[in-house]
């Protein structure tokens, strides 16, 4: 994955060089793999007779407007996202402002409006501030390119791999609230398939075991889970 490469690993072991890849296509030629909608799969809601949601939402568009024109190099406000300690040196009070942002209800909000942010800030960063002659570039700039480990570089190359195969991924059609069995049973269903992945990545199950896996997972409420994905998917016919 492409936050996989970082510097705990380097400075484990200073000879660790990192790579990415696509995933090989299977013994029928077929490639494809799991991918994620960019855009919420949750509602934004207000309470029926809120008052000046037109001012919530004209807010969060100017806040939008500051964070995602890249020009304009928004790192926060001072003294409450970051803060001086001296004339040369600044440093991260770690106060997002996602928390003021309008988002699902029971969440700390969203920080990102474009579903193409990720990707084009990257772009950015590497095509426009790369072209900037390493003498004339600012500090951030500095710190986002000088990258003596390559794992940051390679972290924003990935993630472009990523977008760029798109065609190759499958997004789930599941843009609905959790059916009842997962609420009860998910948390459950998750941890027994990934403890089976786990253990064939590392050597310790055969991979023939996967059907087994599968057939614990459809007994412990997944065969239930997949009747109510069913059942809602037929009624949007």
């Amino acid at each position: 994955p492409s936050w996989g490469a970082n510097l705990d690993a380097v400075k484990n072991d200073p000879n660790t060089r990192w790579a990415f890849a696509g995933i090989p296509a299977g013994p029928d030629g077929h490639k494809a793999r799991h991918t994620e909608n960019n855009f919420r799969d949750s509602p934004f809601a207000f309470r029926k007779g809120m008052e000046h949601v037109d001012k919530i939402f004209e807010i969060t568009n100017w806040t939008q407007e500051l964070t995602e024109d890249f020009d304009r190099r928004f790192h926060g406000w001072e003294g409450h996202n970051y803060e001086w300690q001296d004339e040369d040196t600044v440093v991260s009070t770690g106060i997002g402002w996602m928390p003021w942002a309008i988002g699902p209800i029971g969440t700390r909000g969203s920080g990102m409006i474009d579903p193409r942010l990720v990707g084009d800030q990257f772009r950015y960063q590497l095509e426009k501030w790369g072209a900037i002659p390493p003498e004339e570039r600012d500090a951030y700039q500095t710190l986002q390119l000088e990258d003596p480990t390559g794992v940051a570089i390679l972290g924003m190359q990935s993630r472009l791999f990523i977008l760029e195969t798109a065609d190759e991924g499958i997004m789930t059609e599941l843009q609905r609230l959790p059916t009842p069995t997962m609420v009860d049973r998910w948390v459950d269903l998750d941890k027994v398939m990934d403890e089976a992945i786990l253990g064939m990545i590392i050597g310790e199950r055969p991979l023939d075991s996967f059907d087994q896996v599968v057939e614990q997972w459809l007994s412990m409420g997944g065969e239930q889970v997949t009747a109510e994905v069913n059942e809602w998917w037929a009624s949007r016919v």
